[in-house]
């Protein structure tokens, strides 16, 4: 998978100009498979839920999307709906998803770099 992220992330740096040292292959790489383990994690949980077996923790699938797995956890949710009607997730995990794309995009492209350009 990290490969396929390279390769991916090598196109789209030629074709729209960006360029960066690594740091922001590893990085884009890194929430990419946080957000496939917190997609993952949410229909696992569901699935438990609906066959009465043992559950992954609120806090455990809380601290996924808090380490970049936000919009994955978020699409699990919807796609599955699951947990949706608990406020910490339908407000906290979109929450998460807009500070991390904030973060990413300032990590990214830095602080004299704009995104307008």
């Amino acid at each position: 998978m990290i490969f396929c992220c390279k390769e991916y992330l090598n196109f789209i740096g030629r074709r729209e100009g960006f360029c960066y040292n690594g740091d922001g292959d590893k990085m884009i790489c890194y929430f990419l498979v946080m957000n496939v383990i917190g997609f993952l994690s949410m229909l696992i949980d569901k699935y438990r839920a609906v066959h009465h077996s043992w559950r992954i923790s609120e806090k455990a699938l809380l601290l996924l999307a808090v380490l970049g797995g936000s919009i994955g956890s978020y699409i699990g949710m919807q796609t599955v709906h699951h947990k949706v009607n608990k406020k910490k997730f339908s407000i906290g995990v979109p929450l998460m998803i807009i500070l991390q794309i904030l973060g990413l995009t300032y990590l990214l492209l830095g602080p004299n770099k704009s995104i307008m350009r």
